[in-house]
C-alpha cells in the first residue's frame, strides 16, 4: 500500500482503472517503481509512505448489499 502525495495523486489514479493484465499500470501512469523487501510486488517510488503487507486471514462480514468478504 502506498500513501502518496498530492503531486503523485492524479497518476495514482489513473493507475486505478480497469486493464487488462498485460498493461503495467506504472508505465501508464509515468509511476517509477521501487524494490520491495518483504513482498513481490513493487511500489511507488516518489511515496513518503509505503506500506507492505501480508494477508494473514480474511473475515466474511455479512452477505447481500452491503457485505463485505
Amino acid at each position: 500500500m502506498n500513501i502518496v502525495s498530492q503531486e503523485l495523486a492524479e497518476a495514482m489514479n489513473l493507475s486505478c482503472g480497469q486493464y487488462p493484465a498485460e498493461v503495467d499500470e506504472f508505465d501508464l501512469a509515468g509511476l517509477e517503481k521501487a524494490r520491495s523487501l518483504q513482498v513481490r510486488a513493487p511500489g511507488v517510488a516518489g511515496a513518503p509512505v509505503r506500506f507492505e503487507c501480508t494477508l494473514r486471514s480474511s473475515q466474511s462480514l455479512g452477505a447481500g448489499p452491503g457485505a463485505a468478504s
